[in-house]
Formats: structure tokens, C-alpha cells, sequence
């Protein structure tokens, strides 16, 4: 996933979890007498281009490990009540294992409100806090990083954008693995000045292309979980890839990156529902 001198390790370790995947697919349809199914149930709202890449790609994973994939696309002037009204009957379908609101909302609706009314049971990607999984984007962001290095403590780590569902998981994980913590937002006074000589820096902001290559002098490795259209509706992270990769020792691409990984993890959590 990191491009430059490791562009093959991204292959290594999707093939790992397809690899898992398909297996424990295959384990859960023998105990089960082949009789037994997953049912994924994927809600968003309006069309969002962000969006769209990663239904996408939950779409084609589905079909290559067998599970039913249910996509309800919701007018973008629905209001929370109407949501509501959606997900309860959701909750209330057995076929369905799992429930998944695709992010990014549209401005008029409040994340908080609708995560409450999910099934903690069905809810695979932290939406509620009452369920066992962890956040798939947080969770792919360690795992890579755990794969590469495998020890951070000590580590000058450092969190751009103040993202709730993963830029705070993340400094939870590495916190509790005694990195050095830096976090960065939008009302954060000169941080970009503060940005060489990081170990790892995690870039969540959702505007494209906002950092370039002379504010990342020294950083070694730069994880873009961001994913935007620019105006020519190309996709780009929140990185200046191509001005930065020749500064930063290992960098993870915009599309192909971390979205691949926490697709793969996602999958997962549906099997092990």
C-alpha cells in the first residue's frame, strides 16, 4: 500500500485477508450445510463522488465472496426521522447480518442521532459504541503500519484533521502503543511549520490536494486516508502526491491506497457476524 519502496506489499497484504476471507467464507458454508448466508445492508445518502468509490468497491468484494449486498440510496433531502423510520425496520429484518451507513453525510443530518438508532449486532464499522468491532479505516491505517514496522513506541506520530470516526480511533490506538502524539486541525496555529521530522503522519482533512511536499520535510511516512474529486472529477487525496512522494520515504496513493485495505477488513467483520 505504500508506494515507492514497498509498492508490493499492498498486494502481500490484501491477498492475506482475501486468502482469510475466502476461507473462513468457506468454513461458515460447511457448518452450516451450505444453507447459511450474509446479508450486508448498505444505506447512503443523495450522491456524494466519494461515495460512489467505495460502494463500488464493497460492491465487487461481495460478489467475490459470496455475500448478498442490499444498497438502499436515499434521497439527499431525507431528514433524520424518515432515516429513522428506514433503519428500524432494518433492524428488524433477520436475513440482514449487518448494517452500514456509508460516510460522508450531507450537512442537514447529524451522524450522532442516526449511529443510535443502528443494531449494535448488525453495526460492523463503529457506528454505535456498544458494539465489539473496531472502525474499519482506523483499524487498516494500524494494521499497515503494524505490518511495516511493527513497533511504534516511541515514534513521533502525528494526526491531521479532527475526523470522529478516524482520526480519534487513531490516536486512541497509537496512544495506547506510546507513540509521541501530535494532532493538527483546521484551528490549530501554525501547524504546518511543526510537520518535519515525523515519523508518521496521518492526513484525514477531506479537501483535496491541501498539503505539498514543502511542509513535509523529513516526514518518512505519510498514510492519505482522504478520497476526493478535484475539478476535472479525478480522484486525489488530501496529499499533493506527486510534489510529495519524492520527500517522504514511503506514501500510501490516492485511489489504490488504504481504501483497498479497509474494504478487505470490512468484509471481515461481515464473516465474523
Amino acid at each position: 500500500m505504500f508506494k515507492n519502496c514497498n509498492k508490493l506489499n499492498i498486494k502481500k497484504i490484501t491477498c492475506k485477508l482475501t486468502l482469510l476471507i475466502f476461507y473462513l467464507n468457506k468454513v461458515k458454508n460447511i457448518l452450516s450445510h451450505y444453507t447459511y448466508k450474509r446479508c450486508l445492508c448498505l444505506v447512503s445518502v443523495g450522491y456524494i463522488n466519494e461515495q460512489y468509490i467505495y460502494i463500488k468497491n464493497k460492491k465487487k468484494y461481495s460478489k467475490e465472496f459470496g455475500v448478498c449486498v442490499i444498497h438502499y440510496n436515499i434521497r439527499k433531502n431525507y431528514l433524520n426521522s424518515k432515516l429513522s423510520v428506514l433503519f428500524y425496520y432494518i433492524n428488524k429484518i433477520s436475513i440482514i447480518n449487518c448494517t452500514l451507513l456509508q460516510l460522508p453525510l450531507p450537512i442537514h443530518l447529524s451522524f450522532k442521532n442516526l449511529s443510535n438508532i443502528i443494531n449494535c449486532l448488525k453495526d460492523i464499522d463503529k457506528m454505535t459504541n456498544k458494539t465489539h468491532f473496531e472502525a474499519c479505516t482506523p483499524l487498516a491505517c494500524a494494521y499497515l503500519i503494524y505490518k511495516e514496522s511493527r513497533c511504534t513506541k516511541g515514534k513521533k506520530t502525528a494526526f491531521f484533521g479532527k475526523s470522529i470516526n478516524v482520526i480519534k480511533p487513531l490516536i486512541k490506538i497509537f496512544t495506547t502503543e506510546k507513540s509521541i502524539i501530535t494532532h493538527f486541525h483546521s484551528y490549530s496555529k501554525n501547524s504546518m511549520c511543526k510537520l518535519e521530522c515525523i515519523d508518521y503522519l496521518f492526513v484525514a482533512i477531506g479537501h483535496p490536494e491541501v498539503i505539498n511536499d514543502k511542509y513535509l520535510l523529513g516526514t518518512k511516512n505519510i498514510i492519505d486516508i482522504g478520497i476526493n474529486y478535484y475539478h476535472n472529477r479525478s480522484i486525489c487525496g488530501d496529499i499533493r502526491y506527486k510534489q510529495v512522494r519524492s520527500n517522504a520515504k514511503r506514501i500510501t496513493p490516492v485511489p489504490k491506497g488504504i481504501g483497498i485495505l479497509t474494504v478487505s477488513l470490512l468484509f471481515y467483520n461481515v464473516l465474523i457476524t
